[in-house]
């Protein structure tokens, strides 16, 4: 079986897109980003950050395009596998490692961003199942075991964003940070 799409609600806030995989309609529901145009908030079950001073919960954005392909490859890694955490966790790590295999490396606010799309897949499976929504206490911890394997799949293959006496971030393997 494979998987058709299509875009709907293209007025409002949000932008949907359904799948369907393994029999089951899976609809994919983003918050539209302010500006610029054409982009999504892909930021879900982000943990709080805090400097002492504020605290921040971080956000990233990025294209509808690249969202929706990024969901739709982690699909149909899915598609006739059982449903489950393994699948999903299955499904990233394929994800990942042909990242590894076009770029020959991971960087880590790409990560997020890979992760953002998983935890999305996750929300929208769990309602097309009829399971309660995860808390935003059980969706964190989710997404930090996501975050976990990956970095321990791929720890020699990651890249993390650091300032070395300049202001502008450098890419530094992480074995080396």
């Amino acid at each position: 079986m494979g998987i058709f799409d299509f875009l709907k609600g293209s007025e409002g806030t949000t932008i949907s897109k359904s799948y369907l995989i393994n029999g089951i309609n899976i609809e994919i529901t983003i918050e539209k980003a302010t500006s610029p145009s054409g982009y999504v908030k892909s930021s879900i079950f982000r943990e709080t950050i805090s400097n002492g001073i504020q605290t921040i919960k971080s956000t990233q954005s990025t294209t509808k395009s690249n969202f929706f392909s990024e969901v739709s490859i982690l699909l149909k890694r899915m598609d006739g596998k059982p449903w489950g955490a393994q699948s999903a966790v299955d499904s990233l790590l394929y994800f990942c490692g042909d990242e590894i295999r076009k770029y020959g490396k991971l960087i880590d606010v790409d990560i997020e961003g890979y992760v953002d799309s998983i935890m999305h897949v996750t929300v929208a499976i769990n309602k097309s199942r009829g399971k309660n929504p995860l808390s935003e206490e059980e969706g964190i911890s989710l997404r930090n075991q996501y975050k976990d394997i990956i970095y321990k799949t791929f720890y020699d293959h990651i890249y993390v964003n650091k300032r070395i006496d300049t202001p502008t971030p450098k890419l530094v393997k992480l074995s080396e940070a």
